[in-house]
């Protein structure tokens, strides 16, 4: 008797991504995956309780949740425009970005 395979889909193509900078996904502190924009990658995963990580070494995002033999459990992530981006880049060339990490509810 085999249990059915459960996942974490992790994609990176929300329209709002300013398209800059790697995320770095982990799950469980596992080895890191690597998502640039237009990215997607699936773990694979027993079912039980599981932690996922997704920084780009400035912002740093977690979650906790639950998966269930067989489910997929998909998030998007992006790196978005901090307050002030525009002015701050003009004089210094930089400016913050953070990231957001949002699990996507089946309906």
């Amino acid at each position: 008797m085999s249990i059915a395979q459960s996942s974490i889909i992790v994609h990176r193509t929300a329209s709002i991504d300013m398209q800059e900078r790697e995320l770095y996904v982990s799950v469980d502190g596992g080895p890191n995956a690597i998502l640039r924009y237009g990215d997607s990658i699936t773990i694979a995963v027993e079912p039980g309780h599981h932690h996922l990580r997704v920084h780009n070494t400035w912002s740093r995002r977690r979650a906790e949740f639950d998966v269930a033999a067989g489910e997929q459990v998909r998030f998007s992530t992006a790196n978005v425009r901090g307050k002030g981006f525009e002015i701050i880049a003009i004089f210094f060339g930089i400016a913050p970005m953070y990231t957001v990490l949002e699990r996507e509810i089946d309906m």
